[in-house]
């Protein structure tokens, strides 16, 4: 890997990639190294290893935060960790159930493409680009950590509103 891993005394492992160590101003990075480099009791009490993990939203919360969110908790709640999907099932999938139910939500392909890579670049996604295939994407454990799994009904009583 090309970039930064970190192992803190709990066991836990941090995987920084060279795309996003650029993107990451000085501020923002002397800031995630001492996160990083703080014991972990000194953090926040948690049952889960993730410094980064963010505190637990309502699904309204992360529907109304913007696209990026929405694909997130769409991805965690159709998808299994570990699931390799190209972009073309990710977005036949949002167009079958999302776009179908509410037309305000259709993404372009590329758009999606955004989000994912986003996504990806926030620990949630893995990307990797398949030559003559174009880009696959695999689910990490994190993305259902941190987006509720909840029931079709709530989603589509959400989209609706």
């Amino acid at each position: 890997m090309a970039g930064m891993r970190i192992t803190r005394p709990d066991g836990t492992i941090v995987e920084i990639d060279k795309a996003m160590l650029k993107s990451l101003s000085p501020e923002q990075l002397a800031a995630m190294m001492s996160s990083l480099t703080t014991p972990a009791s000194s953090s926040a009490v948690s049952s889960d290893p993730l410094p980064q993990q963010r505190p637990v939203r309502s699904p309204e919360e992360i529907w109304n935060s913007g696209k990026r969110e929405r694909v997130g908790l769409f991805l965690a709640n159709q998808y299994a960790v570990g699931m390799v999907l190209d972009t073309t099932d990710i977005h036949r999938d949002w167009t079958e159930m999302m776009t179908a139910k509410n037309y305000d939500l259709h993404l372009e392909k590329s758009h999606l493409t955004q989000y994912l890579t986003r996504l990806a670049e926030m620990g949630y996604l893995e990307k990797v680009k398949v030559p003559g295939r174009g880009v696959q994407w695999t689910i990490l454990e994190r993305l259902h950590q941190d987006y509720p799994q909840i029931p079709i009904e709530v989603i589509d009583k959400i989209i609706t509103t």
